[in-house]
Formats: structure tokens, C-alpha cells, sequence
């Protein structure tokens, strides 16, 4: 196995440990926000459903930043090769995580024209930053970003960008 699949395999860990770092800084911060992306109460960071959905589509979201950032980072047949390490250890992690995945690339080719009108690079990635923010609060709420959703969208886009930028480069 090479060191970028040797990386790939560790990454679910790493968004693993991010998601869990950001949730309770987020959920002190802002618990209006909290509340209305995640839904109220929510004490401690247990298994119950509405958290155990935060960390998923969180995740899949971070997954989907370190494919993308795969794809500039090396050759085409090392990126095939960690796409399908990362590919397998969603899979392992959960039988759904693939579909969701799809979905939520299906859900930003949905903005491909908007996307092509960009063309500062800036533009572009706040832009791609906002969508995966609001695909992980929409599945979240299972409805469109309102106001304060639509802030809390900006910020897990932010962050979940920020989990997977520049990973294949860094050293371990």
C-alpha cells in the first residue's frame, strides 16, 4: 500500500476527531443554532439519533472535500487507488455512508451552471464551501436552510473544508 492510501485509511479517524473537537465548542457557542440544526437538548455528545446524524453527514461531507482534494494532489491512478481505500472505509464504517456520498455529489452538480459562472478561485470555493454546509444542515432539518441555518451552513462549510484541505500534502 502506498503512503497516500496508508493516509487514506487514517482519514475517516481524523474527521472522526475533528467533528467530535468542533461539536461542543459549536453547541456552547451558539445553542439557538444548535438547537435549531440539531434540535434541542443534547447534553452530553452520546449515541442518540439527532447526534449520531450530526457526526454522519458531517463526515461524509469532510469525505467528499479530501476526495475532491485527491483528485488535485496526485496521478490519476494513485487517486483511483485512494478513492477506493476511502471508499472501502466508509463502507466499514457504514453500510449507508456510500449513498449519501452520491448524494451529495448528485446535490452539487445540481449547482454546475452556477459553478461555471465563477471565476475567481475565491468564488468558487466560498461557493462550494456554502453548498456542502447546506447539504449537511438540509439533511439535518430536512428542509431548506432558514436564516440562522443558513449562518450555521456557512461555518460547517468552512469547517468541514478546512478538515480535508491539504491532508494528502501534509505530513503525517
Amino acid at each position: 500500500m502506498t503512503d497516500q492510501e496508508n493516509r487514506a485509511e487514517k482519514f475517516l479517524t481524523h474527521a472522526k476527531a475533528v467533528i467530535e473537537g468542533m461539536t461542543k465548542p459549536f453547541r456552547e457557542a451558539k445553542p439557538q443554532m444548535w438547537a435549531a440544526v440539531v434540535g434541542p437538548g443534547g447534553k452530553a455528545m452520546g449515541d442518540d439519533e439527532k447526534k449520531a446524524r450530526w457526526r454522519f453527514y458531517n463526515l461524509v461531507a469532510m469525505t467528499w472535500w479530501a476526495v475532491d482534494g485527491a483528485k488535485f494532489a496526485m496521478p490519476d491512478e494513485q487517486f483511483e487507488a485512494v478513492t477506493a481505500v476511502l471508499e472501502r472505509e466508509l463502507l466499514a464504517w457504514d453500510p449507508t455512508a456510500l449513498e449519501a456520498l452520491a448524494e451529495l455529489y448528485k446535490f452539487i452538480h445540481g449547482y454546475d451552471a452556477a459553478i461555471e459562472k465563477l471565476t475567481e478561485p475565491d468564488d468558487n470555493l466560498g461557493f462550494l464551501k456554502q453548498l456542502i454546509g447546506t447539504w449537511v444542515v438540509w439533511k439535518l432539518t430536512n428542509k431548506a436552510p432558514l436564516k440562522d441555518e443558513a449562518t450555521v451552513a456557512a461555518v460547517l462549510g468552512n469547517v468541514v473544508h478546512g478538515c480535508a484541505v491539504g491532508y494528502w500534502s501534509e505530513p503525517e
